[in-house]
C-alpha cells in the first residue's frame, strides 16, 4: 500500500502488492502457515485478515469516487480519449478488488455469486449516499471480528446495499440500507399489526 503523503505510484505498478494482500491477507506470519495454524489461530487469523481488506475497501471506496468526479464531471470533457479509457480501466480495476475481497468472504462458493449477481449496471458510489454507507461501515467494521463490505463498489452483488460477515454476534448476510424518511416508513410497516392484506 502506498503512503497518502508519497509520491503517488500508478494503480499498474501498484497492483502485484496489492494481489499478493489478497491472496495472503494475513501476511506470512508461521502462526498461518497450514492450514491446521490457521485453524488453531483461527480468531487470529480472522482479524489480521479483516483489518487487510477493510484497508484495501476503504483504499477502493476513496479511489472509486475520485475516479467517477473525473469521469462523470465536467473535467472529463477536456481529457485525451486514453486518458478516459485509463482511467475507466482502474475503476474496473478498483471494483473488481472489491470482487476479491467478497469472492474470499463467500469461501469462493460460485452459486451464491450466481444468485446475488443479476448483471445490472454499475450505480455510481457518489449517487448512493456514500456518506451514510460509509458510517455504517465503519461502525460495523470498527469490530475486528466483523467485516462489511458496500455492495455497489463491486462489480459482482446486485443483492442489498452492504454484505456483512461477522463472527462476533453482529449482522450477517446481505444488508438493505436506508435512511431518512424511507427508513422512518420501514420502522411504521414493522410496528403495523394485521395481515399483509391489511
Amino acid at each position: 500500500m502506498t503512503d497518502p503523503k508519497s509520491k503517488p505510484i500508478p494503480l499498474q505498478d501498484e497492483l502485484p502488492a496489492i494481489i499478493e494482500s489478497l491472496r495472503n491477507p494475513a501476511g506470512d506470519d508461521p502462526l498461518f502457515a497450514t492450514l491446521q495454524a490457521i485453524a488453531a489461530n483461527r480468531a487470529i487469523f480472522l482479524e489480521k485478515s479483516h483489518a487487510t481488506w477493510k484497508a484495501l475497501h476503504n483504499r477502493s471506496l476513496d479511489e472509486i469516487l475520485a475516479l467517477e468526479s473525473l469521469l462523470f464531471g465536467d473535467v472529463r470533457k477536456n481529457m485525451p480519449a486514453a486518458m478516459v479509457w485509463y482511467l475507466r480501466r482502474c475503476l474496473a480495476i478498483w471494483r473488481r478488488i472489491n470482487d476479491a475481497i467478497l469472492w474470499g468472504l463467500l469461501g469462493f462458493k460460485d452459486h451464491i455469486i450466481r444468485t446475488v449477481c443479476h448483471r445490472k449496471d454499475r450505480p455510481q458510489l457518489a449517487s448512493a449516499n456514500p456518506e451514510a454507507i460509509r458510517k455504517l461501515l465503519n461502525n460495523l467494521n470498527s469490530d475486528p471480528m466483523t467485516i462489511a463490505i458496500w455492495s455497489d463498489a463491486t462489480t459482482c452483488v446486485d443483492l442489498g446495499d452492504v454484505f456483512c460477515k461477522s463472527h462476533s454476534g453482529k449482522p450477517s448476510g446481505f444488508l438493505e440500507v436506508k435512511e431518512g424518511a424511507m427508513n422512518d416508513k420501514i420502522f411504521e410497516l414493522i410496528r403495523v399489526k394485521g395481515t399483509p392484506d391489511d
